[in-house]
């Protein structure tokens, strides 16, 4: 009775050791985005940033674009950790394609390489709604 359990522990392992090599080929042939170890060590190893957006340039539909930082592990690297706010308030979904912010705004928001790619709560310019916009890095 001893051997069914030994052997459904093997399969565990062999079948877990196959998906760690598929994922780490996938990761290093680029198949699958994923920023480099520097990269990654650089960004957890410098303060979290905030700040204030303070230039929005329309795109399309609902969205407009603002410019951050270089250097932020963004959606690109499928790794952003940037929260955006509206007068205080989370906005969101995060990670939104840049689709679904053109067509659906809402606040929806993805953070793409130096760039926000967002919408206002309510669709509005945000330029001249009077609102102010700020994101923080959350980790």
């Amino acid at each position: 009775m001893n051997a069914t359990p030994r052997l459904s522990w093997l399969l565990v392992a062999i079948v877990s050791l196959y998906l760690v090599g598929v994922g780490t080929w996938l990761i290093l042939t680029r198949q699958i985005p994923a920023p480099g170890f520097t990269r990654i060590l650089r960004a957890l190893l410098r303060p979290a940033y905030s700040g204030a957006l303070t230039s929005f340039t329309p795109e399309r539909g609902c969205c407009f674009l603002a410019p951050l930082p270089q250097g932020l592990l963004s959606d690109r690297d499928s790794a952003s950790s940037l929260r955006v706010y509206e007068d205080g308030k989370a906005m969101g979904p995060a990670h939104a394609s840049h689709a679904e912010i053109r067509e659906s705004g809402a606040g929806r928001y993805s953070h793409w390489g130096d760039q926000l790619y967002f919408s206002a709560s309510d669709n509005s310019d945000p330029r001249t709604n009077g609102r102010q916009y700020t994101v923080r890095e959350v980790r």
